[in-house]
């Protein structure tokens, strides 16, 4: 499957896709206790098993209990 992505960057202004980064890169989004309680509290039936095990992997990466 292929497709397209649109990403805003926030931060420094003089980062480019091609040259500070490629499609081979990971990027991760800022996600926080509170996004993760809404998600829970809102939309908890919408969410897939694989979105959850996504949502605790950022959740060690950023260190959220």
């Amino acid at each position: 499957m292929t497709g397209s992505v649109a990403i805003s960057l926030g931060g420094d202004p003089s980062i480019a896709s091609g040259k500070q980064f490629d499609q081979k890169d990971r990027l991760v989004s800022l996600i926080s206790r509170r996004s993760i309680d809404c998600l829970k509290e809102h939309y908890k039936s919408e969410v897939t098993k694989e979105e959850w095990q996504l949502i605790i992997e950022l959740k060690k990466s950023f260190g959220i209990n």
